[in-house]
Order: C-alpha cells, then structure tokens, then sequence
C-alpha cells in the first residue's frame, strides 16, 4: 500500500490540491489506531527506530509531567488507513512503554518512576499519559513530490531529545 501517489513529474505539487488539517487526537486513540491496523507504523518511506531506552523515557517523563511534545504528521488514505510522515520515533516510544517493551530509564525529574513499566505506574499517570492530546496535521494522499519536499524541512528528532539521549 502506498500512501504517495506519483504524479509522473517533478513539479512540485498543486498548492490548491492537498489539504491539511490540525487535530488533536489522545494517546489512547493513536495506539488504538495501532492495535487496529489504521496506522501504518513503517510506510516505506520512513527510516529505522534509532532512538535509545533513555530518549524514549524522557519523552515519557515529558507526557507525564504535561510537557507539550512537538506536532506530527500523518497521511490517511481514502479507507481511513493512516501512516506516519514525522512522528515515527515519537510514537513508537510511546507505543512500546503502553506494551510494556522497557523500563524507564535515565529520568530527570521523576526519578522514583525509573525502572517501572507503564502497568507499574500509578493510576494518574497512566492515565495522565493515555490522556495526554497529540497534535496531528493529517493530510490526503500526498504526492511523493509534497513528501520530499515535506521531509526536507521537518526536522525528524525534536532538539529536546536529540541532545539528551
């Protein structure tokens, strides 16, 4: 399945054509999302899971403490199938620590939740992290040529993290 359409050209694509959208969506839905098959985690487009335990428990200490993370970027389809254009690091993290794949690790500030999984985290921020409202822009099927041009300018690991893991 892909989620680009080749235009057989290398204009750039139709300004008036691609619609993007701003919505919020919970922590609790996109991983639903997963569970059911309606987000593709790795489109063929996207690089491999390079983040560490460390990086990834920041990102999870950041929901907890109601830090806002940076926006991503999903492509849905016309089943309502939807893949990962920018986020992919991000959401993988989470999605792991709610399947219980690490071990928090290398905390900042809430250092007695080192070495606990999601089960073992108190009821409040379990839920303060299935709660938490991603920002999602979703757009159409987009060409390969809005896509190059898309992975160009958004920066792939928020400088937050990139320096800390």
């Amino acid at each position: 399945m892909s989620f680009f359409y080749d235009d057989g050209t290398n204009e750039p694509y139709d300004a008036n054509s691609i619609r993007i959208e701003q919505k919020n969506f919970s922590v609790f839905q996109v991983m639903h999302w997963i569970d059911t098959n309606m987000l593709i985690m790795q489109p063929e487009f996207q690089r491999n899971l390079v983040w560490n335990v460390k990086a990834k428990s920041l990102l999870i200490e950041s929901l907890i403490l109601r830090i806002p993370i940076p926006v991503f970027y999903f492509s849905e389809d016309y089943n309502g199938v939807k893949a990962i254009i920018d986020g992919l690091q991000r959401t993988s993290a989470i999605y792991e620590y709610l399947s219980g794949k690490y071990k928090l690790k290398g905390l900042q500030y809430l250092k007695d939740c080192d070495g606990l999984t999601f089960e073992q985290l108190s009821p409040n921020y379990r839920r303060r992290i299935e709660d938490t409202q991603l920002s999602i822009n979703m757009s159409t099927l987009l060409s390969a040529n809005c896509f190059s041009h898309l992975d160009k300018v958004l920066n792939p690991i928020p400088r937050f993290l990139a320096h800390s893991a």
